[in-house]
């Protein structure tokens, strides 16, 4: 019942075969997620318990979906041109869904890999499934605009001159903004952020506790009569209240505020946890869509409520990240208002008509970068990127002043020489080096390790990201 092949009957619903909000779960049961007035953890609990094949639906809708899409991808980039597209030309039945001109030709073909795909196991299901969308998602990931990314940020590397901090905040936006083509949504020239917030929520070991408890703590705030703080303000503080550590708020607030779920590997990695996440995503949506009641009370030190929250949100996720691995605040705010700017002028240079710039000229590029929004991204980009750098660096700044204090407490039990594991000897300015005795060894071999230790349990509680 989970499959979207259910609704061709319905001859009004026909175009809508591989449903374009949903591609994975189908037009019927987002429907009925969406009409429902249930708590999203309730809402879960009634579809597991109402569909006793619920794994294996959702690997073989998943299987279904992938072998219709993959030639179609395998088309998309061996194209030699990747614009951005003129969005009027296509039908979204939802703001950032699968544009139906790409859906509809698939029809038959998807009935057709479903025919075949019903007489699987489970097991060759879930096998087939992992491993067609592994191939796919490599493939979105080397085509394209997501190459052509990758070469500009090389590029940029260069001007570093090999300052540490500059490699490694590029190190740290390439691993975050996980750039990929937008297809099959290809009203977008490039897809940044999804697959880098998804991997960590799914990969989290307390996904539903925490969702639970954003959703809560958001809805909370429209359920208090007088809104002292913004709701930004508001959920970032009751979060950390409630033992959400910073890096995964920015996480889970990032996901909440999304235009579309946009989840389809994640089901062959571990459906019902996608199924989970996608519950949530349409009742956060139901949330999302309260915020032009409140004008002036949604951003904190920002009184329009015109900003772009996932722009602002995956801003202050970098910002963030940037802040736990270490960067100071300059260079984390920095980090994520360019990476902002950066993705509005890909969008706005693969908009480029070459005939009216050629006509227009100058003029002609501030009114499309004005219809696309480049001032919002840009403010987008400031905002979210001071709320995380004040976050994640007050939560950075605590956790270093315990670790330095625990080294130097360390340091006090050792002496120096052990500490550098030499020892000087001879007057001022003619000293020489003297190797440690086995047993003064032994005490500076065992003060690495324990200096290790400290460092290791400091990197896990900032949960910093590898670059």
């Amino acid at each position: 019942a989970l499959l979207p092949s259910i609704v061709i009957a319905q001859e009004l619903l026909n175009s809508r075969l591989i449903e374009p909000t949903s591609p994975i779960l189908g037009y019927n049961l987002v429907e009925d997620i969406k009409k429902s007035h249930k708590h999203p953890y309730d809402i879960m609990m009634d579809i597991m318990n109402n569909n006793q094949d619920l794994e294996k639906d959702l690997y073989l809708s998943t299987k279904t979906y992938f072998d219709t899409m993959a030639p179609e991808l395998n088309n998309f980039c061996n194209q030699d041109d990747y614009r951005t597209l003129n969005r009027s030309q296509y039908t979204e039945v939802e703001h950032a869904a699968i544009p139906l001109e790409v859906l509809t030709p698939l029809h038959s073909q998807y009935l057709s890999n479903l025919s075949l795909n019903e007489t699987l196991s489970l097991e060759e299901l879930k096998y087939s499934s992992k491993f067609i969308t592994e191939k796919f998602q490599t493939q979105r990931e080397n085509c394209g605009t997501a190459i052509s990314f990758r070469e500009l940020e090389n590029k940029l590397e260069e001007y570093c001159f090999g300052m540490s901090f500059c490699k490694k905040a590029k190190d740290i936006n390439s691993k975050l903004s996980s750039a990929e083509v937008g297809f099959p949504r290809i009203q977008y020239s490039l897809n940044g952020y999804t697959r880098y917030v998804y991997r960590n929520l799914m990969d989290g070991k307390d996904l539903a506790i925490n969702l639970n408890k954003i959703f809560n703590i958001q809805v909370s705030w429209f359920q208090k009569n007088n809104q002292e703080l913004s709701f930004f303000e508001y959920v970032t503080t009751e979060a950390s209240k409630q033992g959400i550590h910073p890096k995964e708020l920015f996480l889970f607030l990032a996901y909440s505020m999304r235009n579309m779920p946009s989840l389809d590997i994640e089901y062959a990695q571990s459906p019902i946890k996608a199924l989970l996440l996608e519950v949530y995503f349409w009742k956060f949506k139901e949330i999302k869509k309260e915020f032009k009641n409140y004008p002036t009370q949604i951003f904190p030190d920002y009184e329009k409520n015109d900003l772009s929250t996932y722009h602002y949100l995956t801003a202050g996720l970098l910002a963030c990240e940037a802040r736990l691995a270490g960067l100071n605040s300059p260079t984390s705010v920095l980090l994520g208002i360019l990476s902002k700017i950066g993705y509005k002028a890909n969008k706005l240079i693969k908009a480029i008509d070459p005939q009216r710039y050629e006509q227009e000229g100058v003029s002609y590029v501030i009114k499309l970068a004005n219809a696309q929004g480049f001032k919002n991204g840009y403010d987008a980009g400031k905002q979210g990127s001071l709320l995380g750098n004040k976050i994640c660096g007050k939560f950075y700044d605590q956790q270093k002043e315990i670790f330095d204090k625990k080294l130097s407490s360390l340091n006090e039990k050792y002496p120096l020489y052990i500490r550098r594991g030499y020892k000087l000897v001879g007057p001022i300015g003619k000293q020489r080096k003297i190797p440690l005795k086995v047993d003064e060894y032994e005490k500076q071999r065992q003060f690495e390790l324990k200096k290790i230790e400290l460092k290791r349990k400091l990197k896990e509680k900032l949960r910093s990201i590898e670059v």
